[in-house]
């Protein structure tokens, strides 16, 4: 097996999707980037990017490195030194601090009629200028899947929020994460 992750939600579904947040950087040998952007903070950068199966989101702040992705799950992340994995239904949280950095973490998952669906699907398609999104391939006649990013950025404050859709059973997966960093941490 191949270390990159899968290019199109195909077999993917939106229970699959695991919250993983790792003290290292993205593990970028093992998943395919399909679309990046790199932001600065006062006191930190960030790396936001669109993968086979997801997102990630790199934070680097002085000596703290912390990498929250949302994925399938797949073995060629199995080795990384996880700080937190949550899997399931229902929606999730997590907090966390480290160094200058203090990390919240929301997830949770939406059901849409067929009308809801199409018309948020075409709004996250649409270009923005705090925005990064990738349209999958379309994968029968659900149509294609979308994962969008989009970020607000204030001094030492970044929020980004993600979706992700699955046309075929007519759901968004939605996170927000709201990073602060406090002085003293150095751009990386």
């Amino acid at each position: 097996m191949t270390g990159t992750l899968p290019l199109a939600y195909v077999e993917q579904h939106a229970a699959d999707l695991t919250f993983a947040l790792f003290d290292a950087p993205a593990p970028r040998e093992s998943i395919t980037v399909l679309s990046e952007r790199t932001l600065r903070l006062l006191g930190a950068e960030m790396t936001l990017a669109i993968i086979g199966s997801s997102h990630f989101l790199e934070i680097k702040a002085g000596r703290t490195v912390l990498c929250e992705m949302v994925a399938c799950p797949h073995p060629g992340l199995y080795h990384l030194p996880r700080v937190v994995e949550l899997a399931g239904q229902g929606p999730c949280q997590h907090r966390l601090r480290r160094g200058t950095v203090s990390y919240r973490f929301g997830l949770r998952r939406r059901r849409l009629t067929s009308d809801e669906f199409l018309r948020e699907s075409v709004d996250l398609s649409a270009p923005g200028p705090n925005r990064l999104q990738y349209l999958f391939p379309a994968s029968g006649r659900a149509g294609s899947a979308v994962t969008c990013l989009e970020w607000r950025l204030e001094d030492r404050r970044a929020t980004v929020a993600t979706y992700h859709t699955f046309p075929n059973e007519l759901m968004i997966v939605q996170t927000r994460s709201v990073i602060d960093v406090s002085e003293g941490g150095a751009a990386a």
